[in-house]
């Protein structure tokens, strides 16, 4: 099959990307896209812990901002544009309004902004949907697995808490929530996102009075560096018969980098349908699912092996994860493999932004990230320049690397990952 030739694959257009900072401090930026009568919001505030009750007061936040849209649903009558998340160091607010009336649009916002009025009595009732879902998390082996990959991975010091322990959310008082509440939802740190059809003066015209200006912000001072090692479940029941779930994981730099080969060579070892983990693993047996990601945790971008598969296939499935590895250290790349990847990714780039939603919440993850809000534009060139000298070097970066950290857990009989894995990546 003849692949299409590089120059051929679609490239996003930059648009103008206005970045000022509102009298309260915060950061806005504004994208404007005529497309279609609406504004995209995404408003991103600083939100990280290490303490055991931080997680337990951030998923109550985020049930009690989801409440207050709810009450107002049923006042209205009309369906909530509004949604609040967390992701373990952001606490996330999304809108999608009508450009035509931002005004009114923005009033659940002000909503959700103002100060806590929640009682002991609220929190004891709220405590217990998100006890269950820390629960279920906890009963989930590739949960388990992460947060081992996470706990062994970096210093103890500075790391996120992100799931909540279920033991402690019900003793969170609502003084304590109070506060909380007071020192997350500041502008300090924050910013905002906006994509549509509306100007900047009218974005800061109609910006809730009601978020505070503060010096605080909740956010991590120092990155913990990884650390490396091995470390092992073996006995965690896994909820599906037959099946175990490894992960190996390697530093990959700054959540910040840029290292563009890194995101290609990821790609073609495990990311999709034609990388060399995927279609290499059929010939294993059993039908594992492998596949490859580059994650960010605490500041730090990390590469990630997952592999779901049969118990007694562990040890088949390092060694063959190992031999993929020198693969990709020891045998040159081939100018269609390379340029079907490169195809994959400009595919998926452009997929991305072909929307004002989705252009909004990439903008939203990339400053999150400390990247710059135009970086998935300059993205595509820097694809292409990506040479197989820079490959090169990106495999010894990442699979030489001797800090790798391995986490299996599953039904297993014995520990197959300790000697194995230092035997091969010695």
């Amino acid at each position: 099959m003849k692949l299409p030739a590089l120059h051929k694959s679609p490239t996003p257009v930059r648009p103008e990307i206005t970045h000022t900072v509102a009298d309260n401090g915060l950061d806005v930026y504004l994208v404007r896209d005529s497309r279609a009568p609406l504004a995209e919001v995404r408003l991103m505030i600083p939100c990280s812990g290490t303490n055991r009750l931080h997680a337990g007061q951030a998923e109550l936040l985020v049930h009690d901002l989801r409440e207050r849209l709810a009450r107002r649903e049923r006042l209205t009558g009309q369906p909530t544009a509004w949604d609040v998340s967390w992701t373990g160091e952001w606490l996330r607010i999304s809108g999608h309004l009508p450009s035509t009336d931002l005004r009114r649009g923005l009033v659940p916002l002000a909503d959700l902004l103002t100060p806590a009025d929640a009682t002991d009595t609220d929190l004891a009732t709220w405590a217990v949907p998100v006890a269950k879902r820390a629960r279920s998390r906890l009963l989930d082996h590739g949960e388990i697995v992460s947060r081992a990959l996470r706990q062994r991975s970096f210093l103890p010091d500075g790391l996120p808490e992100t799931l909540p322990d279920p033991e402690a959310v019900g003793l969170i008082t609502a003084a304590e929530y109070h506060d909380f509440h007071d020192l997350v939802m500041r502008s300090a740190g924050a910013f905002l996102v906006v994509v549509g059809d509306v100007a900047l003066s009218h974005v800061l015209e109609h910006l809730p009075r009601s978020f505070q200006t503060h010096a605080l912000a909740m956010r991590l001072t120092a990155t913990p560096a990884p650390q490396g090692g091995l470390h092992t479940l073996p006995t965690f029941p896994t909820g599906t018969q037959g099946e175990a779930t490894l992960q190996l994981c390697a530093p990959a730099g700054p959540a910040d980098s840029r290292s563009t080969a890194h995101d290609l060579l990821n790609v073609l070892f495990g990311a999709y349908s034609g990388a060399r983990l995927v279609t290499h693993a059929q010939r294993l047996p059993r039908a594992p699912s492998l596949y490859s990601t580059l994650n960010a945790t605490a500041g730090q971008r990390q590469f990630i092996v997952t592999a779901r598969l049969h118990p007694d296939d562990i040890t088949t499935g390092i060694r063959f994860i190992n031999s993929e590895m020198d693969r990709m250290l020891t045998q040159a790349l081939s100018v269609e493999e390379s340029t079907a990847a490169k195809n994959f990714c400009l595919g998926q780039i452009t997929s991305v932004l072909d929307s004002p939603a989705d252009l909004a919440s990439k903008i939203s993850l990339d400053l999150s990230l400390g990247r710059e809000p135009d970086w998935c534009f300059d993205f595509p060139e820097a694809l292409r320049k990506v040479t197989p000298l820079d490959l090169g070097a990106a495999s010894e970066e990442l699979f030489a690397h001797q800090g790798w950290t391995a986490a299996v857990c599953g039904e297993l009989k014995e520990d197959p990952v300790g000697n194995e894995w230092t035997r091969l990546r010695r």
